[in-house]
């Protein structure tokens, strides 16, 4: 999880260094800010999914039975879909915190960043599933 996040910030940086080529220092900064906006949000939720499965293979090893499977995966599933939606809502409340607050924004550069920092997840997921990572 963690080499998608690293890979990604990459590819912000790559993003953000074309738009500081096209539109100056302003550019570069939405580019940045929006990159922190979707990155930020990604990464404490890849952190949370770390700290979980560690702890699920602690409880795993602790425990010899498996009386309790099928509550503790229902469980892992509603923390996963309720961990996605924060991350969501948190993304969007930064991007609009951005989109308000940051005078200077270059609305081409915040929707080329925003695009290409979503797609980055995929892209970088389908590199590293196909070894080429």
């Amino acid at each position: 999880m963690f080499k998608i996040i690293f890979q990604q910030i990459i590819f912000s940086f790559l993003i953000a260094v074309g738009c500081y080529i096209f539109f100056g220092v302003d550019g570069f900064l939405t580019a940045i800010l929006v990159a922190f906006a979707v990155i930020l949000p990604n990464f404490l939720f890849a952190l949370k999914l770390n700290l979980l499965s560690k702890r699920s293979i602690l409880l795993a090893n602790s425990k010899k039975n498996n009386e309790n499977l099928v509550e503790n995966s229902s469980q892992k599933v509603l923390t996963f879909f309720f961990g996605e939606f924060l991350k969501i809502v948190f993304t969007g409340l930064l991007l609009f915190l951005i989109f308000k607050l940051y005078k200077n924004m270059v609305p081409l550069c915040f929707a080329i960043s925003l695009i290409a920092n979503l797609q980055s997840i995929l892209i970088a997921a389908l590199l590293m599933k196909n070894k080429k990572i």
